[in-house]
C-alpha cells in the first residue's frame, strides 16, 4: 500500500477548487456545487479524495501568493455579500487543515525562476527546496511547475494520484 504524503506545498488551481467545494455545500452558502465553475475537482470522486487526503495529510502549506490568487478566482467566480462568507468559511477550513502560510520575499527569489513562472510557483518551488521535511511533495495541476519539480527531485502530487492513493486505501479498509 502507497503511503499518504505528507505535509504537501498546495498551489493554488487544487487548494482554490477544494474550498470553493467545500464553501458551496456549507451553511454559508445554499447553493449548489454545479453552480461553481471547478477547473480541476470536476467529479464527486476527485473532490472526496481530496477532502480524504488534506484530512490525513496536514499540516498543509502554502505561500500569500497562492492565497491572493484564489482571493482573485473567488472575485470571478462569487459576488458579495458571498465572497465575504466564501473567506470566512475559507479562514476556518484552512485552520482545520493547520494551514502553514509562509512568506517568500520577491527579494529572496531566484530571479532566473521568477522571470520564468511569476512569483507564486517560484515561491512554491522555493518552500519546496527549503522543505525540512524531504518527502514533502507539491501538490500542483500546473504542468510546468511539475516539471520544474521533478527537475529538482522534488516530489509532484496531481489529483489523479491523490485518487488512486484513496482508492487503494479504502479497498484495504
Amino acid at each position: 500500500m502507497q503511503s499518504i504524503p505528507r505535509h504537501p506545498i498546495v498551489d493554488t488551481g487544487p487548494l482554490f477548487d477544494y474550498l470553493l467545494w467545500r464553501f458551496s455545500c456549507s451553511d454559508y452558502f445554499k447553493g449548489a456545487a454545479r453552480s461553481f465553475q471547478f477547473r480541476y475537482l470536476k467529479t464527486d470522486s476527485y473532490r472526496e479524495a481530496v477532502r480524504w487526503y488534506f484530512t490525513r495529510a496536514k499540516p498543509i502549506t502554502t505561500c500569500p501568493q497562492v492565497i491572493a490568487e484564489i482571493h482573485r478566482h473567488g472575485e470571478k467566480q462569487l459576488r458579495a455579500p458571498n465572497l465575504g462568507y466564501f473567506w470566512r468559511f475559507a479562514q476556518q477550513e484552512l485552520a482545520e487543515l493547520s494551514l502553514n502560510e509562509k512568506l517568500v520575499t520577491l527579494a529572496q527569489m531566484d530571479g532566473n525562476i521568477l522571470s520564468s513562472f511569476g512569483p507564486t510557483d517560484t515561491a512554491l518551488l522555493q518552500l519546496a527546496g527549503a522543505s525540512s521535511h524531504s518527502s514533502q511533495p507539491v501538490f500542483t495541476e500546473e504542468g510546468e511547475l511539475a516539471g520544474k519539480c521533478r527537475e529538482r527531485e522534488v516530489k509532484v502530487l496531481r489529483i489523479a494520484e491523490v485518487l488512486s492513493i484513496w482508492q487503494e486505501y479504502e479497498r484495504k479498509g
